[in-house]
């Protein structure tokens, strides 16, 4: 028997990036923050969990 289920369930608010944003470079990943209009900046972050096109940020490397 097989069976398909959909999990609903509260996270609270969470800061989140589209799953295209994130680059995984092998010991860390990144993705590019946008700091001014036509000005971006690599961030090395840690990601969490993904729910559909997101992965879920849970801190910047190097930051508590």
């Amino acid at each position: 028997m097989y069976l398909s289920a959909v999990i609903h369930a509260r996270l609270g608010k969470r800061l989140a990036v589209p799953v295209s944003a994130v680059m995984d470079t092998g010991p860390a990943s990144s993705f590019m923050f946008q700091k001014n209009a036509g000005t971006y900046e690599p961030r090395e972050v840690q990601v969490g969990r993904r729910a559909d096109d997101y992965y879920e940020i849970l801190k910047r490397a190097g930051r508590r």
